[in-house]
């Protein structure tokens, strides 16, 4: 049997240490409401803050629940005003699906831009899938 992976590294920048602490609490207690986690379950494997840097560490290489993350930070967007603060008005991340073992689609990836609270999203299935209905469209 083949394992699934879902593989991502990023940053969340924070101004305040409100900020931080809202980053924190919120991404290692995920939400049944946005994500496929059981309540109280981190969003991803790692979550680390440097202060140092005023950013929150998140990173994966076998599972996250991406709705959740996505879902925290369009909130904490929301709840901040960001841009006056940090300088940062929008925020993006790709990950990579793969697996241990290859097999029919297995493999993919996604990519996110989140800005004013708003999630756009996409994956690399649904991109080929539209590639090919363009396509079709035109013969026709």
């Amino acid at each position: 049997m083949a394992d699934d992976f879902v593989t991502f590294s990023g940053t969340i920048p924070y101004a305040t240490d409100e900020q931080r602490d809202y980053l924190l609490a919120r991404l290692n207690t995920a939400s049944t409401e946005h994500g496929c986690a059981p309540e109280g379950v981190p969003v991803c494997e790692t979550i680390m803050d440097d202060p140092d840097r005023r950013e929150i560490w998140i990173a994966s290489d076998i599972w996250a629940d991406l709705d959740a993350l996505l879902a925290v930070v369009a909130d904490y967007q929301l709840r901040f005003n960001l841009r006056l603060e940090t300088g940062w008005s929008f925020w993006t991340l790709t990950w990579a699906f793969t697996c241990s073992k290859p097999h029919v689609d297995s493999f993919g990836g996604g990519a996110a831009y989140v800005y004013k609270g708003k999630i756009a999203t996409m994956n690399t299935w649904e991109w080929l899938l539209e590639q090919h209905n363009k396509r079709v469209a035109e013969e026709d």
